[in-house]
């Protein structure tokens, strides 16, 4: 089985949440999905750069949504996916 505390949320179009698997020690906040928003916020290392990824179709690769230099804070992320997205998979992938 695999824990799932401190593993990565995931927001269905019909504002269903889904837990995956995180990488690394990357741990994303309970996302909030409000008015076709998705807003999630993770730490960051100082030192550290992240790519946060979004893969909204299972035939195309995951595309780049930010960059982050981490400094120690805590970052938000926000995403307007479009409306024919059913299902969108954020990562959190340190560099």
């Amino acid at each position: 089985t695999v824990d799932p505390t401190g593993m990565p949320w995931f927001a269905k179009g019909d504002g269903d949440l889904f837990r995956g698997v995180a990488y690394e020690e990357v741990r994303l906040s309970m996302p909030i999905v409000s008015d076709g928003k998705v807003e999630f916020s993770f730490a960051t290392v100082s030192g550290v750069n992240y790519v946060v990824q979004v893969w909204r179709d299972l035939g195309l690769p995951w595309a780049e949504l930010a960059r982050v230099a981490g400094n120690g804070s805590t970052v938000t992320i926000t995403d307007t996916p479009p409306a024919e997205a059913g299902t969108s998979f954020y990562g959190v992938f340190q560099e």
